[in-house]
């Protein structure tokens, strides 16, 4: 039963890790090579947001599994099952979740708003869809957003490595 808990929390990090790295390194700057960038940047924002969905789900895979666990433990003088959920991969993954309802809930509606003014302004102000309109109040609104966003996903990707190590190394030093 260890074993499949342990294999159910390596899985939610995977696919949320790996949807950051392929999203941020593949789909991304693929989007914006083959793309108008009006169209990469609403195909990135879709998946960014489906992402994040996969991120709550991988949340609760993960934090089941680890409730689980904790359930399943062999109490100790030396350990508590309590002590399992304070663990610093379940920190990690809190904090993950964080940075995530943070970007779904916050940022990427204000990118929203600011790509559609940014749109709206491109016809009149800046004849190229491929380039931000300087001095644009929206184009830079939605410049600062997106280094926010960057860095909001970065922070998650960080996170989802270090909670990765600590995963790994809880199951190669299990608590007996």
């Amino acid at each position: 039963m260890t074993t499949l808990l342990y294999f159910l929390e390596m899985l939610a990090l995977s696919v949320w890790v790996g949807g950051i790295v392929f999203l941020s390194f593949i789909l991304a700057p693929s989007a914006f090579v083959l793309l108008p960038a009006n169209e990469a940047g609403a195909l990135v924002g879709l998946t960014l947001t489906r992402l994040h969905l996969a991120g709550y789900v991988a949340t609760l895979v993960f934090l089941g599994s680890r409730v689980a666990r904790a359930g399943v433990a062999a109490q100790s003088e030396s350990f508590s099952r309590s002590e399992l959920l304070l663990r610093p991969a379940m920190v990690c993954v809190l904090l993950m979740f964080l940075l995530t309802a943070i970007s779904q809930q916050v940022v990427r509606p204000r990118m929203e708003v600011a790509r559609a003014e940014k749109t709206a302004n491109v016809g009149t102000l800046n004849p190229s869809p491929q380039s931000s309109a300087p001095g644009v109040p929206a184009s830079a609104a939605f410049d600062r957003l997106h280094r926010i966003s960057v860095k909001l996903e970065g922070g998650v990707l960080l996170l989802g490595l270090a909670a990765f190590f600590f995963t790994a190394r809880e199951y190669s030093h299990p608590i007996r």
